[in-house]
C-alpha cells in the first residue's frame, strides 16, 4: 500500500495526517497542528518523499518506553480491540481522548500524549531505517479508552494533583476517599507510596474502610526503591 492509501485510510477512520521530513519525527510546516485539510496535506504525499504523522488531541497516543511499561501497559489494556502499531522500541496504542485538557504525563515509563502533540505513523521510516509498522493490521476506528486503562490514567492525575504541606512540622495530610467521601488524615510520605501503589493496579486512591487488595506488600517495595 502506497503512503498517500495510508493517508487515505486514516483520514477515513477520523485521523488527521499531515506530512514530516523524510526519517525524521519533525513536521515540515511550523504551522502543522492549525486548520488541518485534507486538500492542504494530500497533495505532499504523492511523491512519497516524506514521513507521516497524525495531529493527537481527539486522539491520545499511549505508549511504553521500556520492556517494563509495555509489559505493565499489555496487562492493563488486554484484549481489548484498539489500533496499535510498533516504532522503533516501543508499541502505540490509540484511542479517543477521555480529558480534553490532556497534553503530555507519564508514570512508571508509560506516556499519555494528546493535545500540542503529533504521532509519526506507518509507513513511516525512523532514521535508523526501522519501519513503523500496524501490528495484525490493526488499522480501524479509533475506541473509547478501555476502563481499566482511564483508571490507571486517573490515578496518575491523582498522583500530581496532590499537594503535600511543605513545612516539616505538618507531616500529615487531609484528603478525602472517593469511594466513600470521608475525610482521612495520612502522613504525606505514606499517601504517596500508596497512590503509587494503586495506579500500578489501575486504580484511584481509596481509604482503608474501602480498598480491596492489601498495598503493604507493594508500598515496601516502592520505598525501598525510593
Amino acid at each position: 500500500m502506497k503512503i498517500l492509501d495510508f493517508f487515505d485510510r486514516y483520514v477515513a477512520i477520523g485521523l488527521k495526517p499531515i506530512a514530516l521530513y523524510k526519517q525524521s519525527k519533525t513536521p515540515i510546516s511550523k504551522g502543522w497542528y492549525k486548520n488541518w485539510s485534507i486538500d492542504k496535506w494530500r497533495c505532499h504525499f504523492a511523491s512519497g518523499k516524506f514521513n507521516m504523522g497524525i495531529i493527537l488531541g481527539d486522539i491520545v497516543d499511549v505508549e511504553g518506553d521500556s520492556p517494563e511499561a509495555n509489559e505493565i501497559l499489555n496487562k492493563i489494556i488486554g484484549s481489548y480491540p484498539h489500533p496499535k502499531f510498533s516504532s522503533c522500541k516501543s508499541v502505540h496504542h490509540l484511542f479517543k481522548n477521555p480529558d480534553k485538557d490532556l497534553t503530555r504525563i507519564a508514570h512508571q515509563g508509560i506516556e499519555f500524549r494528546a493535545n500540542n502533540h503529533q504521532s509519526v505513523v506507518p509507513p513511516s521510516i525512523h532514521e535508523n531505517n526501522i519501519r513503523y509498522r500496524w501490528i495484525q493490521g490493526s488499522i480501524f476506528e479509533i475506541p473509547e479508552m478501555p476502563s481499566d486503562l482511564l483508571n490507571f490514567y486517573n490515578g496518575i492525575k491523582s498522583l500530581r494533583k496532590i499537594s503535600l504541606p511543605p513545612l516539616k512540622n505538618k507531616p500529615f495530610y487531609s484528603t478525602v476517599c472517593k469511594s466513600c467521601n470521608k475525610r482521612v488524615k495520612i502522613h504525606k510520605k505514606r499517601l504517596a507510596l500508596e497512590v503509587k501503589a494503586f495506579s500500578q493496579f489501575g486504580l484511584s486512591w481509596a481509604c482503608r474502610d474501602c480498598r480491596k487488595l492489601d498495598i503493604r506488600p507493594i508500598c515496601r517495595k516502592l520505598k525501598r526503591q525510593s
